[in-house]
């Protein structure tokens, strides 16, 4: 179901993308370019408002997503020249991009989520981004109401060539933020609201989204939890937060498995279980950690004593900050000694879950 639906949404962009190709091509060989700045002609001052509404929406996605500020500001100025030529161009590249896995599992979330694992700056919290979006929309919603009154007046009484361009460039991001809206929402009653409302009122109704959105973030969430739905946003409560060097916090899995596991299928190999183990962690809870700019550690061992690679590389860096913070052995004993209390103690745990009820 999640790769049809990619598959018909990255089609439907293909469609688009060839459209507004055409569509430019017919207006520099048969039209007038410039005319698409005439601010005399009826309804251009709405369609620039509403135009730089979608710059600005997309843009901020585009700057969430690219790791290089360089790249997304390339981005977000060509972006404006060219309009949805760009933005549908950036978002099938972002869909080449998902590997096969991403593509079969979710491929929206992919497209919208940020794939670097990197320590980003700070963005706007969501108090600012709710400030922002509210006065955007209200001077979007001034405009709109400027235009109706100017456009009942005897001047402005002439429309230029490139309208015609302007309203297929414009409801292509219609378009596209609907596909956006649609993900979000939980019900197709919803959705179809808020898309009747776009195609509407275009830029008044994204930024009015974008701000209901918002309140339902605490102002401690990241502003860039509302890209993708709430459902992806919620970490498994089996994993232990921890603060990391430089303020970032991780979510610390601790898996503990028998090495038996499987012997009925494939002959014994040293560390299988615990490697599988480990990649069922991450495949599960990393892109929900992800979300919540946290990171995402496996701390997965089996009941023989390996270690699976991320487990060894955190008991490293823990010793490293260790021995970096005390000059001591009693202080380095005592963490190690922590830490293996807690690993007993999650095998403790799993061998009384297995055991019968009338043993307890």
């Amino acid at each position: 179901m999640a790769a049809s639906t990619g598959t018909l949404v990255r089609t439907l962009f293909i469609v688009l993308f060839c459209v507004m190709v055409a569509s430019f091509v017919y207006l520099f060989l048969f039209g007038d370019y410039l005319s698409c700045f005439d601010m005399h002609s009826r309804w251009s001052i709405q369609v620039t408002a509403d135009f730089a509404t979608y710059v600005v929406v997309i843009g901020a996605w585009v700057a969430y997503k690219e790791s290089s500020w360089i790249r997304a500001s390339v981005v977000m100025v060509t972006m404006s020249f060219m309009g949805s030529i760009i933005s549908i161009g950036y978002i099938l590249l972002q869909f080449y991009k998902l590997s096969p896995e991403e593509y079969l599992n979710d491929p929206l979330y992919f497209l919208l989520a940020r794939r670097q694992k990197r320590e980003v700056s700070k963005g706007p919290s969501v108090v600012a981004a709710r400030i922002i979006f509210s006065v955007l929309g209200c001077l979007v919603l001034g405009v709109l109401i400027y235009t109706i009154i100017i456009d009942l007046s005897p001047s402005y009484k002439y429309f230029t060539s490139c309208l015609a361009t302007n309203a297929i460039d414009m409801y292509i991001h219609v378009v596209i933020l609907s596909v956006w809206v649609a993900y979000k929402e939980s019900s197709w009653a919803s959705a179809f609201f808020w898309i009747a409302l776009l195609i509407c009122f275009r830029g008044v109704t994204i930024c009015a989204y974008i701000v209901r959105e918002l309140f339902y973030l605490s102002p401690q969430h990241p502003a860039s939890l509302i890209i993708v739905k709430s459902s992806n946003r919620q970490s498994s409560r089996t994993q232990s937060t921890v603060k990391m060097g430089g303020g970032k916090h991780a979510c610390v899995d601790l898996t503990g498995v028998s090495p038996l596991v499987g012997l009925r299928d494939i002959g014994f190999v040293a560390r299988q279980a615990v490697l599988k183990a480990e990649a069922r962690k991450i495949t599960k809870h990393d892109k929900a950690c992800a979300e919540n700019q946290h990171a995402f550690i496996t701390f997965a061992f089996d009941t023989f004593g390996s270690l699976a690679p991320d487990a060894a590389s955190f008991l490293k860096r823990v010793q490293r900050v260790v021995h970096s913070n005390s000059a001591t052995p009693k202080n380095n004993n005592y963490v190690f000694s922590t830490i293996g209390f807690v690993i007993q103690k999650g095998v403790a745990t799993q061998l009384v879950a297995c055991l019968p009820a009338s043993l307890l």
